[in-house]
């Protein structure tokens, strides 16, 4: 099976809880949490999990950290992550792909001491195809290079690209990206498609030592 806590969730409640990949562990398969139609794939597409709450958690490690993932015959709904610590993750912090009113609320994601990587970009929030009424509130995304600021790999702290409705419009409110110290390109947010509100967060892009002259984007 995939490491990682579940494949499959179905309508339940997680409060403190902690999952450990230790050191710097590198199976590009694994995640902490997996909402996976797959045993042995941290991606599977299907209907794979819905109204959950995960809270006050912490995830170390894995190649994600979440990864929510629906089908498009079938939007998975409601799941939400609340005040949670994600952090030293290879790759994506949170996935989001083929879902509905998915909350990422209060969250931490950083990678203060991690030195290994899966692939050259990199994501804080990573929310894509179909996804509409996400919720992205009050979240810290930092630190993505901490141990490796010499990484010239690229990193979007979050990245939504969905085409939303009138009444399914995604929110992006009062999050703060910063020090994400490095030598690759950086994007603050990168946002494609339509229905998105966005009010109210802080986008710092302030590495005056970097030795590079890659770009940066708020």
């Amino acid at each position: 099976m995939v490491p990682g806590l579940v494949y499959l969730l179905l309508q339940v409640y997680i409060s403190d809880f902690i999952y450990l990949l230790s050191g710097n562990y590198s199976f590009c398969y694994s995640a902490a949490v997996i909402f996976s139609n797959s045993e042995v794939l941290a991606i599977a597409y299907g209907n794979n999990g819905n109204n959950n709450v995960f809270t006050s958690c912490t995830m170390i490690g894995g190649n994600y950290g979440v990864s929510f993932l629906g089908q498009s015959g079938g939007l998975i709904s409601n799941n939400q992550l609340i005040n949670s610590t994600i952090k030293e993750f290879l790759s994506n912090g949170v996935t989001s792909v083929y879902t509905t009113g998915t909350v990422i609320r209060s969250c931490i994601i950083e990678r203060p001491t991690r030195t290994v990587f899966n692939g050259t970009t990199h994501y804080g929030i990573f929310s894509t195809t179909l996804t509409n009424s996400i919720i992205i509130e009050k979240n810290r995304i930092r630190n993505m290079y901490g141990a490796a600021t010499n990484s010239t790999n690229t990193l979007h702290g979050i990245y939504l690209a969905s085409n939303g409705s009138s009444g399914n419009e995604s929110k992006l409110i009062n999050n703060i990206i910063s020090d994400n110290n490095h030598e690759g390109i950086l994007y603050g947010m990168s946002l494609h498609g339509s229905y998105l509100q966005v009010f109210h967060n802080t986008i710092s892009l302030d590495y005056t030592s970097s030795a590079t002259s890659n770009s940066t984007y708020g």
